[in-house]
């Protein structure tokens, strides 16, 4: 389960640090052990973002089953998408 809060704070942590998607979905992990990390170009997500960063529409993902699926509710979360959005 993610808090709301926590998001707010990877969301933040996005903000601030540097480095590939690679690098900052590592870094989170390290941060969030308790959470798993997926990173996606946005443009291969259909649905609507819980949250976005500057360079990054934030999914919640619920991986409580076999495959891994979006979702939009908090208790169900066991993880974040970060989907890159292409900044021109």
């Amino acid at each position: 389960m993610i808090q709301p809060a926590e998001l707010a704070d990877i969301g933040q942590s996005l903000e601030t640090l540097t480095g590939t998607v690679g690098d900052l979905a590592r870094a989170l992990r390290e941060r969030y052990p308790h959470l798993s990390f997926s990173v996606c170009d946005a443009s291969d997500v259909q649905e609507d973002p819980i949250a976005q960063t500057g360079r990054f529409d934030l999914h919640l993902i619920d991986a409580r089953e076999h495959c891994l699926r979006l979702t939009q509710q908090f208790e169900q979360a066991t993880g974040v998408l970060l989907a890159a959005r292409r900044l021109h």
